[in-house]
């Protein structure tokens, strides 16, 4: 169920996601099996991440760490250990995502607008809403580009009216 729901997200359904990610998380823990409490964790707080909320995210991967440390399971308390840390830095991502007074444009725009045909390609419709997020940050493009670029993806988009990333795309 933990994949399934990062399956979901990835097509475009992130309020089915999160709920396939709760029923994962309700039916591990009502299995009793430590390594499927922690395979369901974190695969909860990794979708979070992915949606970028950031406190559930942190919540779901603190009780998987502190799961895996507790039996044993050292790859996984890592690997939430890294949803942790990704948590912490998001005053670095914002001075990351500035845009640069120095250096074109171009070399970013071209690299984002591969990454959204990429993700379009593969349907991957989170990717490209996020790609596409970030060109209208970084790039500054015209309204009308905005428009061309967003409208037909967020013409498909019926979830998710929560996110921050739909709330900026849709302005």
């Amino acid at each position: 169920l933990g994949a399934f729901a990062q399956t979901l997200m990835l097509l475009g359904y992130p309020d089915q996601a999160r709920r396939v990610a709760r029923d994962a998380v309700e039916r591990a823990e009502a299995s009793g099996f430590v390594y499927d409490r922690i395979w369901a964790l974190f695969q909860s707080a990794e979708l979070a991440m992915y949606l970028e909320q950031r406190e559930p995210a942190w919540r779901q991967a603190r009780a998987a760490a502190e799961l895996a440390e507790r039996h044993g399971f050292p790859f996984w308390a890592t690997a939430a250990g890294g949803i942790i840390g990704w948590a912490e830095l998001w005053p670095v991502r914002a001075e990351l995502a500035a845009p640069s007074k120095a250096g074109p444009k171009a070399g970013v725009e071209s690299h984002l607008r591969r990454a959204s045909d990429t993700a379009r390609h593969q349907q991957a419709r989170w990717w490209e809403l996020r790609a596409l997020d970030s060109w209208a940050r970084l790039c500054d493009p015209a309204p009308s580009e905005l428009h061309a670029a967003f409208e037909p993806l967020l013409a498909t988009w019926h979830e998710g009216a929560d996110l921050e990333l739909l709330s900026r795309a849709r302005k």
